[in-house]
């Protein structure tokens, strides 16, 4: 499983809700967190479909890449084994 999905909501096969639904159907991907990454003006309904079931939603820009890329940097800090 990976440690973090940076997920972006108009991909062209399948939009990032219908993936977000097929990803945590298993069990193992519950903990996983997802970045919501996006240029798509949410609505109240899309919001609603994304709360707890990701860790952020992000609207593409300059300051969301800053963000995401603290987040990921905290998580590669997590997953890295604590100093003898």
């Amino acid at each position: 499983m990976p440690g973090l999905i940076r997920l972006d909501l108009m991909m062209p096969e399948m939009d990032g809700f219908t993936f977000l639904d097929e990803f945590r159907k298993s069990p193992s991907s519950a903990a996983v967190p997802v970045i919501v990454l996006t240029a798509k003006d949410l609505t109240a309904e899309d919001r609603a479909r994304l709360n707890h079931s990701v860790e952020r939603v992000l609207q593409k820009g300059e300051s969301a890449q800053t963000e995401v890329r603290r987040l990921v940097s905290e998580r590669i800090a997590k997953a890295r084994p604590a100093s003898a």
